[in-house]
C-alpha cells in the first residue's frame, strides 16, 4: 500500500507515533535538504523502516524546488 494524503483521510494508513513524531518535527522546520536529510537520518528506527519515510526521502533530493516539494510539505 501507498502513502498518501488520500490513504490517510480514508484512515487505510496511519502512522506510526514515531513516525508522527518524525512529521510534527519537520513540520516546525524550514525545509531544505540538509534539514530533511538529517531528520531522515536522525529518525527512530521504527520510523525509518515505516512508510512516511519511503514518501520522504526521494524529497531530500527535491526539496529546494520549491514547487515540487510543496505538496509534500503540505502534507506533512
Amino acid at each position: 500500500m501507498r502513502t498518501s494524503p488520500r490513504f490517510y483521510r480514508a484512515g487505510t494508513w496511519v502512522p506510526e507515533p514515531t513516525e508522527r513524531e518524525l512529521a510534527e518535527g519537520l513540520a516546525r522546520s524550514r525545509w531544505d535538504a540538509h534539514v530533511l536529510r538529517t531528520a531522515l537520518r536522525e529518525a527512530a528506527p521504527e520510523a525509518r523502516s515505516g512508510r512516511l519515510v519511503n514518501m520522504l526521502a526521494p524529497a531530500a533530493d527535491i526539496v529546494d524546488d520549491d514547487r515540487r516539494c510543496l505538496a509534500v510539505s503540505a502534507y506533512i
